[in-house]
């Protein structure tokens, strides 16, 4: 979602621009709370299987990647996103 406001943002006149960029930064804030609680409830309620650890961390890291190219595309500057995006992921597994 974040990532779809981001690019969007870059084709909408200023008023729509600032509400989907505003939008953009409450979905990133959306997603580590939903992140947060996903973890919490499994380890918690002990639902954790041997691949869980794949299957948290996966996602999250699609998630960044698509977040940090869609901020990139909305600064004009889309090779910036992709770099963030990438040193992201590397700084994630270091």
């Amino acid at each position: 979602m974040g990532f779809l406001l981001y690019t969007l943002s870059q084709f909408c006149p200023r008023n729509l621009q600032i509400l989907w960029l505003i939008l953009a930064s409450v979905s990133i804030q959306m997603r580590l709370i939903c992140n947060l609680i996903d973890g919490m409830v499994a380890v918690e309620g002990g639902q954790g299987e041997k691949d869980g650890a794949f299957w948290n961390e996966a996602p999250d890291r699609l998630s960044d990647h698509l977040l940090l190219t869609g901020a990139g595309i909305a600064a004009g500057n889309p090779g910036l996103g992709a770099l963030a995006a990438a040193l992201a992921i590397a700084t994630a597994y270091c």
